[in-house]
């Protein structure tokens, strides 16, 4: 697996939600968010070579990120 394809676990504190998605398209959200001026706050928390990781990694940390 590239770095690429990696997966990043992100939790929002504004929305209280957590957000999946590959390294490749985070890096392109947080660049298009800059330049079109949102604020956004969605902080990586986990970083994983599969979904199903990812997923696992969630339910793990729900209960402690979510109020």
């Amino acid at each position: 697996m590239t770095h690429r394809n990696l997966i990043i676990v992100e939790f929002s504190v504004k929305q209280n939600a957590f957000h999946k998605h590959t390294v490749q398209d985070m890096v392109f959200t947080n660049i298009k968010s800059i330049f079109q001026g949102f604020g956004l706050d969605y902080l990586p928390i986990g970083v994983f070579e599969t979904n199903d990781e990812a997923d696992d990694f969630i339910k793990t940390v729900y209960d402690k990120f979510k109020k």
